[in-house]
């Protein structure tokens, strides 16, 4: 990794005003500013630890994607708050299970980010509940696609407002068709 003398100047300031406020940790800082101050290009890596890499960075279209899944379990909680489990539908087809820690970690954070958020708190806590773990321990995406592809079908001024028909269908998309 390379820096600039004028990224080096405002991580240097940044490490100083953390020291400040942080005491508890100022030896931490004290270094990290030592680092980009005296330009020691072999331990940038410790400046850029906690920043995740290029490639585990969440996409546009995986954000919309976590978006859509929650708002599909919202969407099936309220229905199964309204109208009660369709006949035939497992209590955890319904239930959003998270992504896997493993595979599927990116999402995950994201997940959790947007859900435990200060902004965003409340809209999914139905679905989410205090103690939600967040990790399925198994892959979900193709899962997810599956049941966003059927929630998709339905008319919009359907999507929020679903019928025990349209629940069990998109449940059932859960299950691979192979599998059916």
């Amino acid at each position: 990794m390379q820096l600039t003398v004028t990224e080096r100047v405002m991580l240097s300031n940044q490490y100083a005003l953390l020291s400040a406020v942080d005491p508890d940790n100022s030896a931490y800082y004290d270094r990290l500013q030592r680092i980009v101050q005296e330009g020691f290009e072999l331990h940038y890596a410790e400046v850029a630890e906690q920043i995740c890499k290029d490639e585990d960075t969440v996409s546009d279209a995986q954000c919309r994607f976590v978006l859509d899944v929650l708002s599909v379990f919202d969407a099936i909680d309220q229905a199964v708050k309204k109208h009660g489990l369709p006949e035939g539908v497992a209590e955890h087809s319904a239930r959003f299970s998270g992504f896997d820690g493993n595979n599927e970690h990116n999402l995950m954070a994201y997940a959790q980010f947007y859900c435990r958020g200060r902004c965003h708190e409340s809209r999914f806590e139905s679905i989410i509940g205090e103690n939600f773990e967040y990790n399925s321990h198994c892959p979900m995406t193709d899962i997810y696609d599956r049941m966003l592809v059927v929630w998709k079908g339905v008319s919009a001024e359907s999507k929020h407002d679903l019928s025990v028909s349209q629940v069990a269908s998109i449940c059932a998309a859960r299950t691979h068709p192979d599998n059916r």
